[in-house]
């Protein structure tokens, strides 16, 4: 028999989707917060500085999300499904090789 949701448990994802909505369309007019901590600009390259800038945020924020996607798809699908250990291999000659190749080059 499936388990009732807790009312809670409908009505958050709700809550925090209404909460994003609200944030997003305020119609905010600061500058400061669409310069991202740069002080405002005094030439026309200052403008150019600050559109690269922005740029450089938004990147930033790119390589973020896709990491943090990548660390949560890790530990998601490389978890551990049992006690058994994995088979143990034999040492071949490529593991020695790896494993003593650096320290000789030393």
């Amino acid at each position: 028999m499936p388990r009732a949701r807790s009312r809670l448990s409908r009505l958050a994802p709700r809550a925090v989707l209404f909460a994003a909505l609200l944030m997003g369309t305020a119609g905010c007019t600061n500058n400061a917060f669409t310069r991202l901590g740069m002080l405002p600009p005094a030439t026309k390259q200052g403008q150019v500085t600050v559109t690269l800038w922005q740029g450089s945020w938004i990147a930033a924020f790119a390589v973020g999300a896709v990491v943090w996607g990548l660390i949560i798809w890790a530990c998601i699908f490389h978890r551990k499904r049992s006690d058994d250990l994995p088979p143990s291999r034999q040492l071949t000659c490529c593991t020695l090789n790896w494993v003593m190749t650096p320290p000789s080059t030393v």
